[in-house]
């Protein structure tokens, strides 16, 4: 008598995420999230800068598949302070996570509420000015003390970012990317 094989069912990849990011300060950010969720998401980021376009999206999202039926989530986190960058952005799929004028204003948002229009190099200045951790802070890097800060405060740097205006001076829509992770990790 032959014996019957179960079935087993098809392979599910866990949910992946994919961030199409401007620079190399997103990515050190991004990847310093990708190790504090430690959910099962896996975090690709991608430093497309201004060469990024729909079809350069789709391969990213396609290399990460492993079944047609897997979701591949899209964001595409990006600075405000360019204008023709701007449109380019607002055409393509995938949630935007945008900072007007600067991803440092989203670090920023983790101390203080910002309500003033500011320019990318006051942007910078206050954030090394109003806190102690942010004194010494480069572009593309992330202290011990600065991500203790950010882990700390997303939270807050979330309810700060909701009370502003989305594309205006200042704004950041980074708080999407947060809540989602955080629905996640429960």
């Amino acid at each position: 008598m032959a014996r019957r094989r179960t079935i087993t069912p098809p392979r599910k990849m866990k949910p992946a995420i994919l961030v199409v990011c401007e620079g190399e300060t997103e990515e050190a950010y991004l990847d310093f999230l990708r190790h504090q969720y430690r959910c099962p998401i896996k975090i690709v980021s991608k430093i497309l800068g201004d060469d990024i376009n729909e079809r350069r999206i789709k391969s990213l999202q396609d290399s990460m598949k492993v079944s047609g039926n897997d979701i591949v989530y899209t964001f595409l986190m990006y600075d405000r302070d360019v204008a023709a960058m701007n449109d380019k952005i607002d055409k393509l799929s995938g949630v935007k996570l945008c900072s007007n004028p600067c991803v440092e204003l989203w670090f920023l948002l983790h101390i203080s509420a910002i309500h003033s229009p500011l320019s990318t190099k006051q942007c910078i200045e206050h954030l090394r000015q109003h806190n102690v951790f942010w004194g010494n802070y480069e572009k593309a890097f992330l202290s011990l003390k600065q991500k203790e800060c950010l882990w700390s405060n997303r939270l807050t740097a979330v309810s700060n970012a909701k009370l502003l205006l989305e594309g205006k001076n200042p704004s950041s829509t980074v708080y999407r990317l947060i809540e989602f992770l955080e629905t996640r990790r429960k």
